[in-house]
């Protein structure tokens, strides 16, 4: 353990001196990460400046043990880079929220806003309901629906149609009237189709801050400790990849071809 450090979750004067004397940085729970820090060797600190002037970063190797964190705090917490060079991991809120996509082609993999269609209602009243708002989005009012030819000739009454409409319109004026991507054109078997879950993504909220510690009662003292803990343990598992990195990997040169498009002039004289 390096930054993770034995505490008894069940006495409170212990989790208080644990909490109250974490480092922080800016107020926020935080572990120095800068490399005179890290407890290296002086050849991996050099290999580790070496690692990073390469023009990839090397953080998406060793990023695995914060993702690890955020799912096991059910995404209400999460870890990122602070300080001006990037010298500190630091605790923060955070929360999954929609992306707002609903759908994507299986083509080219663009994401859309709006839902697909599934197979109209078989009912006559339901079906001529959910065509005509397909059409429209569900733009018009609930009566102006009444005058459409489709719902107008079917024999039920204006209440049955008024109560169809009124039910089925929140529903299905999400939804697009065909599966064609509007990016690479491509519909049917090969367009759009619905995310099965749609997907969501991290927003980070405010930094954790230990507060005042003091009123704490039991049960929060215990909690806050528990996350601070597991904070520590992730960043020890950061730590740990990145000397690994440092041990198994190296930076080379390479030269990269870069297509460039230029405009020259050719005469026929």
């Amino acid at each position: 353990m390096f930054y993770e450090k034995k505490v008894n979750r069940y006495n409170r004067k212990a989790m208080v001196e644990f909490l109250a004397g974490h480092f922080t940085h800016d107020g926020i729970v935080a572990n120095r990460v800068k490399f005179c820090y890290l407890g290296l060797s002086k050849k991996l600190e050099d290999k580790a400046w070496e690692m990073r002037s390469a023009d990839v970063s090397y953080w998406s190797h060793i990023w695995g043990p914060v993702i690890d964190f955020q799912k096991s705090c059910f995404h209400e917490y999460t870890i990122c880079n602070a300080g001006r060079s990037g010298g500190y991991l630091a605790l923060y809120h955070s929360q999954l929220v929609s992306t707002g996509y609903w759908s994507y082609c299986r083509s080219c993999g663009q994401r859309n806003y709006r839902k697909v269609a599934p197979a109209l209602p078989d009912a006559p009243l339901e079906r001529a309901v959910a065509t005509e708002i397909l059409k429209n989005g569900g733009a018009w009012s609930d009566s102006a629906y009444l005058g459409q030819e489709a719902i107008r000739s079917l024999p039920n009454s204006d209440e049955e149609k008024l109560a169809v409409i009124a039910r089925l319109k929140p529903e299905w004026k999400e939804y697009s009237s065909t599966n064609r991507c509007g990016a690479c054109g491509a519909e049917g078997e090969e367009g759009r189709v619905n995310y099965p879950t749609p997907p969501m993504q991290l927003h980070t909220r405010q930094g954790v801050s230990i507060g005042d510690i003091t009123n704490m009662d039991m049960i929060e003292l215990h909690h806050m400790t528990g996350i601070v803990a597991d904070f520590d343990r992730a960043c020890d598992q950061v730590r740990e990849q990145f000397i690994e990195l440092l041990q198994n990997c190296e930076v080379r040169e390479e030269v990269v071809m870069v297509p460039k498009t230029v405009r020259t002039l050719h005469c026929t004289c």
